[in-house]
């Protein structure tokens, strides 16, 4: 995380109107786990997105209520802004795909979740190289393209207001047919 903080400080070295930022959200972050790394990197996603302009472009893997809850929590935020958009996936296993992070112009980062702690990333990978840095950015570009639509140039996409209101009755209607206080006939 540190070494992603570090990454994404680093777009103020490329020209406001030249910055592009991709990222993927693929772990899985309850919302009463604080840690200051992750923070300070919301924050600086916050100013680049809020103040800068900077064009984002973001990729979350929804898999329970609580990845739900947060990325309904970052539509209302970046809702109307042109320069962000978010495309998701549901229910991708955490390990999945790495953490990607791709400053276009500067760097690009992969870190891989952890197999012996459920959220934790192992190690990070990182690339100054130009011609590294592009395979990273079209495997972003890769899975961008096959990720659904939720938050399209600011705007929420009517099939991504449908898509989260059907995970969200779907995981609501696992949970509760699974759910000791629920007697099944």
């Amino acid at each position: 995380t540190g070494s992603n903080l570090a990454l994404l400080r680093a777009r103020n070295r490329v020209r406001s109107s030249e910055r592009v930022i991709r990222s993927t959200r693929f772990g899985s972050w309850p919302p009463a786990e604080v840690l200051h790394q992750r923070s300070a990197f919301r924050n600086e996603l916050d100013s680049a997105i809020l103040r800068e302009g900077a064009d984002v472009r973001r990729i979350w893997n929804v898999g329970s209520l609580d990845d739900l809850n947060r990325l309904r929590e970052m539509l209302g935020r970046y809702e109307g802004h042109a320069n962000h958009s978010i495309r998701t996936y549901f229910t991708l296993p955490y390990h999945a795909l790495p953490e990607l992070l791709v400053v276009d112009r500067h760097g690009a980062s992969m870190s891989f979740p952890s197999m012996r702690t459920p959220r934790g990333l192992d190690w990070t990978v990182r690339f100054k190289r130009v011609d590294l840095m592009l395979v990273v950015r079209d495997y972003f570009d890769v899975l961008w393209d096959r990720a659904e639509k939720i938050l399209d140039s600011g705007e929420l996409t009517a099939t991504g207001r449908q898509r989260l209101h059907e995970f969200e009755q779907q995981t609501r209607g696992s949970s509760a047919s699974t759910s000791p206080s629920v007697r099944q006939e």
